[in-house]
């Protein structure tokens, strides 16, 4: 087992698409903010450059579990470019998007055995673990009305009316978010239920 230690100033938001984990995050960040704290946010997912997408598109064709550590292999680069750095000059990071993500796509794909062994090893998280772990859920109803407002939705995406799709997500992400509650217990792990148009109730930091 690796030798994980618990950054009192890293925070990761997770969560189906189209549950609000954008909008926690951004929360979060505005209260810290209030508080005259430095905040560096983070939206993971939409930091995959061009080179590692074509990789991606590359091996989608090979087997589904490269497929999810490849995009481990882009969490861990995010890591080390931009989130440990951030670590010595604010106060704190804020992660929309985590190894949490990963390992749900990872169930969704029937490949979670492999992904969460390598999550296991610390080699794409650098060791590095937040203090607070925010998983954000909602009902399905909720979430299928947030997806009908997008303009454009991605091809991962479930359509607003695929309801038993999106609860498949809703499950997954809490599975996922107990297994890595287990794994490191030292990360306190919060639910936040979003349900629009009441503001979510933010956790304590």
């Amino acid at each position: 087992m690796a030798n994980f230690q618990v950054s009192p100033k890293y925070i990761t938001v997770d969560g189906p698409d189209g549950v609000g984990t954008s909008t926690v995050g951004a929360a979060l960040k505005a209260e810290l903010e209030a508080q005259a704290k430095k905040v560096f946010l983070i939206e993971v997912p939409h930091e995959i450059t061009s080179l590692e997408q074509r990789e991606l598109d590359r091996i989608s064709d090979q087997s589904s579990p490269e497929v999810n550590l490849g995009y481990l292999t882009v969490t861990a680069r995010v890591y080390t470019d931009q989130i440990i750095p951030a670590l010595s000059s604010y106060d704190f990071v804020i992660a929309v998007g985590s190894e949490l993500k990963n390992l749900f796509w990872a169930i969704l794909d029937g490949n979670q055995t492999t992904v969460f062994a390598e999550i296991q090893t610390g080699e794409a998280t650098h060791n590095l673990l937040p203090f607070l772990r925010i998983l954000v859920t909602a009902p399905s109803e909720t979430i299928s009305e947030n997806l009908s407002k997008r303009k454009n939705l991605s091809a991962v995406d479930p359509r607003p009316e695929e309801l038993q799709k999106i609860q498949s997500r809703i499950d997954a992400s809490i599975q996922a978010a107990n297994l890595l509650a287990g794994l490191h217990p030292n990360s306190r792990l919060e639910i936040v239920h979003n349900h629009p148009p009441v503001p979510p109730t933010l956790p304590r930091v």
